[in-house]
């Protein structure tokens, strides 16, 4: 009789139906919880497979770098040097430089250089450069005026089957009482793949909306 009345008990227990409710809402909260755990996880592979295709995608791609600098002779002579950082070749398809002493824009001499050189990354790399005239360089030598070297180049890479191409800017200033230049903005876009121009003229306009203002000439 005693085991019968406990059956019973237990039975009404097991058909009570706050007791009902409460399994629902924790079997409801347990396959939430996994449920969140199995979309976190997802969503974390997710961001580590985009990781991993950036970090390929990088790895199969090459890198150039524009640096301009300045020499001094019988006239200054501006030079832009154009060298490859990336692991692979880079085929370069065009480059070109702009000069500025101060305000006033020296246009680009020959326009764009079109041109299909491989550049390795144990190689000095490809260099143009422009000589200024006496007068043009006169603001710079009694430090009136800061010289702004600006260059462009459009480049893509050496495998037949791989169409992309990228365009790199960069511009720095230049001052005589200082030894080292200031870089003032350096940019880099993926292009179209057919393109194959990259005008100097542009880089001031360019330069412009990065900065958002001409660079100030120091309080002297």
């Amino acid at each position: 009789m005693r085991a019968n009345s406990h059956l019973r008990r237990a039975w009404s227990k097991v058909t009570n139906t706050r007791f009902l409710t409460l399994l629902i809402a924790i079997g409801t909260l347990a396959t939430a919880f996994v449920a969140y755990r199995t979309a976190n996880d997802s969503h974390e592979q997710v961001q580590l497979l985009a990781r991993q295709v950036a970090f390929n995608s990088s790895e199969t791609r090459p890198f150039l770098r524009l640096k301009p600098d300045i020499s001094a002779g019988k006239l200054l002579r501006v030079d832009l040097d154009v060298r490859s950082l990336g692991r692979i070749p880079a085929r370069l398809i065009a480059y070109d430089m702009m000069i500025q002493v101060g305000h006033k824009v020296i246009p680009p001499k020959g326009g764009t250089f079109n041109t299909g050189d491989v550049l390795y990354t144990d190689q000095p790399g490809l260099a143009i450069f422009q000589t200024l005239t006496d007068e043009q360089e006169e603001p710079f030598i009694r430090g009136a005026e800061p010289i702004i070297a600006s260059g462009c180049a459009v480049y893509g890479s050496i495998t037949g089957d791989d169409a992309r191409r990228w365009k790199v800017s960069v511009a720095y200033r230049f001052d005589s009482a200082r030894e080292l230049p200031i870089g003032l903005f350096a940019n880099e876009i993926e292009v179209t793949p057919g393109t194959d121009k990259c005008d100097a003229s542009t880089l001031y306009a360019e330069r412009a909306s990065q900065l958002k203002i001409y660079p100030q000439r120091e309080a002297r």
